[in-house]
């Protein structure tokens, strides 16, 4: 039951949900009261009903003496009233199951050379000369940052036989010295050949790579500390990793240019005879020849007909010819005389044969 803040019913009351917001209410065994009011806060008395209380949110009750009951009716609830705030956060559940291993990762990158130091015990001297006392360092040059050779003893100042440790100094390691009272005076050196075992000393070819104040001539009991910096070598190289898997087919490449032709090939065999061709179709007509056997009133001129031609005057019947080198004879070759019958040509050449021998067309027409 909903919409109203306090609903009490008295002991012995027998409740019924007659739906859509209705209860019955009817009195049990008990003994009715008529003094005093059965339904709290409406203010009338109902009798043979047991006490029965209510509070708020519109709810009415009605008797119903012939069913021996009061009805009361509830309304329906109003709309839902606006979320509360959000509690606060729950503790922290329990740690969770551990992950699955992770795959392997990728090797490291392939490490500096490893290295070593040894510190010596030494008296530094200033003097530049070989070979160098017991216990002594010296350098080849009195401005030390202009050194370029450090003499060491095989035997340091505490009395330890190092000559196994200054053999092993080679090209690119270092040496460090310094005052053993006083870290200002240090100087550092680089090897630039590996060292030379001297008998009873070491040489060690040297460029000053940093430092500070200068080292003083050292007595008695003052001391310089010699670092030896070795370099480990490098490592044989690790075995080979196993065969990785084949990649993906990359695309294809673009096309290469053309290469340059290449050289003729030799001529093959020819071939066999092929078969007889047709008949070609009838050529066009020949342009006219130019004719030997030449006719005009006149003489001829020098433009007329070519070598070899003769010519005949008309007009007068006189033969020229034979025209040679582009030139006409000056004298006839012959005449033609006229009858009323007959025509004669008379010739001047030494035979008729001649005369038929040099023209063809002469023969054609004389014969």
């Amino acid at each position: 039951m909903t919409g109203f803040s306090k609903i009490r019913f008295g002991d012995g009351l027998i409740v019924t949900d007659e739906g859509s917001g209705v209860v019955s209410v009817a009195a049990g065994s008990q003994t009715p009261s008529t003094s005093a009011p059965l339904i709290l806060d409406e203010g009338v008395v109902l009798p043979w009903r047991v006490r029965l209380d209510f509070v708020g949110g519109g709810v009415t009750a009605t008797d119903n003496p012939a069913a021996n009951k009061t009805v009361i009716t509830i309304p329906d609830a109003g709309p839902a009233g606006p979320a509360g705030p959000t509690g606060p956060a729950g503790p922290t559940g329990p740690q969770g199951p551990t992950g699955p291993q992770g795959v392997q990762g990728d090797p490291g990158a392939q490490g500096p050379p490893g290295g070593s130091s040894s510190v010596l015990n030494y008296l530094f001297k200033t003097a530049t000369a070989t070979p160098p006392g017991s216990g002594e360092a010296r350098l080849n040059n009195a401005t030390q940052t202009s050194a370029t050779a450090l003499y060491l003893h095989d035997t340091t100042a505490g009395g330890t036989d190092a000559s196994a440790f200054l053999a092993l100094m080679t090209t690119g390691m270092q040496v460090l010295m310094q005052d053993q009272d006083d870290a200002t005076k240090r100087q550092g050196y680089q090897l630039t050949a590996n060292a030379i075992v001297h008998t009873g000393w070491v040489e060690l070819p040297v460029v000053w790579v940093a430092g500070d104040q200068p080292l003083v001539n050292q007595t008695g009991n003052q001391r310089t500390l010699v670092n030896l910096i070795y370099e480990g070598k490098q490592g044989p190289p690790g075995p080979a990793g196993p065969q990785g898997p084949q990649g993906p087919t990359g695309p294809q490449g673009a096309a290469g240019a053309t290469g340059p032709t290449g050289p003729a090939g030799a001529t093959g065999p020819v071939g066999p005879q092929g078969p007889k061709g047709d008949t070609g179709a009838q050529g066009p007509a020949g342009t006219p020849g130019a004719s030997t056997f030449l006719s005009g009133t006149g003489p001829p001129t020098a433009g007329t007909g070519t070598d070899g031609s003769v010519y005949l005057d008309v007009a007068t019947g006189i033969f020229y010819g034979p025209k040679a080198a582009g030139a006409w004879p000056t004298a006839a070759i012959g005449a033609l005389v006229k009858t009323g019958t007959y025509s004669y040509l008379l010739l001047r050449y030494p035979s008729y044969a001649i005369l038929l021998s040099s023209n063809l067309t002469y023969s054609a027409l004389l014969v």
